[in-house]
């Protein structure tokens, strides 16, 4: 402190001095602090900046510290356009020139729907990403001006234009009806598209209404597509503006529940802290109350993300995960939870000749069978099955393994095969001997 007498000392992020409970160290720190501030009170401006939450939690650690900082600034977020203002301005200094009209419509869009409102810092980051697309481009293409940051530049950035957003929702659908099965969750998933869709489409025109929120259940049995189903909703969410990120971040109760009291909130909290802007896929999340004891920390985790579900209720999308009976326990185990996760989707078991199907895809994207046997052979093993085995598509993975697998060791004898992308017909039946 010493080398800024006679001018100012900036104390950046100087909440982080206040700790809560345990010893508190920053707290010597403050002390010393203050009184230097009382003894050089004319040499020397001192100034804290911070969070406004968390700065009012430190000026509150010691009643001393708010009678000597009398003057409190609360420098307030930038407006989308105020945003859109500072990017045209750096994009100037730096000397390129720019369809300014389309890039603030484009800058401004991008702030609202993003969850990380860092006001000038999000604007540095956003123009970093540009110009190092720029740069690409321009390495690409000989030809083009290095000074001119063109329209396409701007719509890479943002994974395309509108047209463009729309041709991947359709291709996403399209992969969607693709998969194997499961009907009803296509059904599902093709309404929730034509509501965000219809409400794009008609704006205001549909009067006053309360902005939709989307988390929602994941109800069935393992190995039904839950995982892969929420991986394309994501896609299709982000190119349909209702979330900034493609991103599907994937826990399970060891990430959210704590061992001492107060860990779990904080783990659990940073866990959808880190998932915001895009996906949060909670795996056998009635493990998170069935417990069914206050003694479980559990009940924790369920009440923290009820309160995160509401406040930040445009800003991620949750899916819990799980088994049909347990999963509706779980949304009766608090009386918040339903009215916060207003859909619930039920993933149908595979039958056998689904499961042949999906056994019969993942042998021929590489090699060659006959395919009209394998599916036979597939159905009536998976048939003949103990319910308690029946891991649906986990199984029909592990059988394709298991057929590769012995495809190679008949290979070592019948090295001489002149196809030896073919399995034979004979590897196939023995398949109805496997243990799996």
């Amino acid at each position: 402190m010493d080398a800024a007498l006679g001018g100012v000392l900036f104390i950046d992020e100087a909440y982080t001095l206040y700790q809560e409970g345990g010893t508190n160290w920053g707290q010597e720190a403050v002390d010393t602090i203050m009184k230097y501030m009382e003894d050089h009170r004319n040499d020397l401006m001192i100034i804290f900046a911070g969070y406004t939450k968390p700065m009012q939690d430190f000026i509150n650690m010691n009643p001393g510290l708010r009678s000597r900082t009398p003057n409190l600034f609360h420098f307030a977020d930038y407006a989308p356009a105020e945003i859109a203002d500072i990017g045209v301005t750096q994009i100037k200094d730096k000397k390129f020139t720019i369809d300014e009209a389309y890039y603030r419509k484009t800058v401004e869009q991008a702030y609202k729907s993003d969850v990380d409102h860092s006001n000038g810092r999000w604007i540095r980051n956003f123009n970093d990403r540009l110009l190092r697309i720029v740069a690409n481009n321009v390495m690409s293409h000989e030809e083009r001006d290095d000074s001119s940051i063109l329209n396409t530049d701007i719509d890479e950035l943002v994974g395309g234009d509108a047209a463009a957003k729309k041709d991947k929702v359709k291709g996403l659908l399209a992969e969607l009806d693709g998969l194997v099965g499961q009907q009803s969750v296509k059904n599902s998933i093709h309404d929730l598209v034509d509501q965000v869709q219809v409400t794009e489409k008609m704006g205001d025109k549909l009067g006053k209404v309360d902005q939709a929120t989307y988390h929602m259940v994941f109800a069935g049995d393992p190995g039904t597509g839950k995982t892969t189903v929420a991986r394309i909703l994501a896609k299709l969410f982000y190119n349909l503006g209702v979330l900034p990120k493609d991103t599907v971040s994937e826990v399970s109760r060891p990430q959210l529940i704590g061992r001492y009291i107060g860990e779990t909130e904080a783990k659990t909290s940073k866990v959808i802290r880190d998932a915001m802007g895009g996906v949060l896929f909670v795996d056998e999340a009635y493990q998170l109350t069935a417990a069914g004891n206050a003694q479980d920390f559990g009940a924790k985790a369920v009440e923290t993300f009820i309160t995160e579900l509401e406040n930040h209720r445009q800003e991620f999308v949750a899916i819990f995960a799980g088994y049909t009976e347990p999963m509706q326990q779980f949304l009766d185990a608090n009386p918040g939870l339903r009215s916060r996760v207003p859909y619930t989707i039920e993933f149908q078991s595979y039958s056998p000749e689904e499961v042949a199907e999906i056994v019969d895809r993942l042998v021929t994207r590489h090699l060659n069978v006959n395919s009209v046997l394998l599916k036979k052979v597939v159905a009536t093993h998976y048939a003949q099955l103990p319910a308690k085995e029946k891991a649906n598509g986990r199984w029909a993975r592990t059988f394709y393994e298991k057929l590769v697998q012995h495809h190679k060791l008949w290979l070592v004898n019948h090295a001489d095969t002149d196809d030896i992308q073919q399995i034979q017909d004979e590897v196939v039946m023995e398949s109805l001997s496997w243990q799996i």
